[in-house]
């Protein structure tokens, strides 16, 4: 904070805040003249902090978060799937359309370039598993490209809620498996600048 000018410096902000947080921090107003700094909770009239309230502002902060669709997941079929435990945990984490893409880290860090390692395109959750035409490439000579493409124009949730709505849970299982098969080869390219031959991939996940 510059002091004399009563105002945040900037270039400290952008050097030790990822752009979320820095926003964040901007929002707060700094008084005219110096104060000391006191504790205030506004949920409450009273300024203390409360279990109450805190839970309400957590309930609510996930409701608008998750939205309407995040409860037309069948969950309990979901976690009833016959698929290892890491797939699951991806799948579900696919779902929420938070996995560490390349353009999420570029979002939240401000770090790498964003792309696609694969292409070099913007690296989002959907280019990963549809657009990328090295993705096209693997999932083409299967029938698993079918089910792909059924979620081309929707969102991560809405292409599940779909799946489960059409297909039987061997189907739903194998298409995960897909999935979380494509994301290690993504790894691997990433990490480790290695990957299979594309004609191998969706038989050995879903073998």
């Amino acid at each position: 904070m510059d002091l004399d000018n009563r105002s945040w410096r900037q270039d400290l902000l952008q050097a030790y805040f990822c752009v979320e947080d820095l926003k964040q921090i901007q929002k707060i107003s700094i008084p005219r003249q110096p104060c000391n700094d006191e504790r205030f909770w506004s949920l409450e009239t009273t300024g203390d902090y409360s279990v109450k309230s805190g839970y309400r502002l957590w309930k609510n902060k996930n409701e608008e978060e998750l939205g309407e669709l995040y409860t037309l997941v069948n969950w309990d079929r979901f976690w009833k799937l016959n698929i290892p435990l890491k797939v699951r945990l991806f799948a579900w984490i696919w779902i929420r359309d938070i996995l560490p893409t390349g353009n999420q880290i570029l979002d939240r860090t401000q770090r790498g370039n964003g792309g696609c390692p694969f292409c070099d395109l913007p690296e989002t959750q959907k280019h990963i598993f549809q657009d990328c035409e090295w993705v096209r490439r693997v999932t083409r000579p299967t029938d698993m490209h079918l089910l792909f493409e059924k979620g081309e124009e929707l969102t991560c949730e809405e292409c599940f809620c779909s799946l489960q709505e059409t297909e039987n849970d061997e189907k739903l299982g194998k298409f995960l498996v897909a999935l979380w098969f494509i994301w290690e080869q993504r790894n691997n390219q990433v990490w480790n600048k290695r990957k299979l031959e594309e004609w191998k991939i969706i038989p050995k996940a879903v073998e």
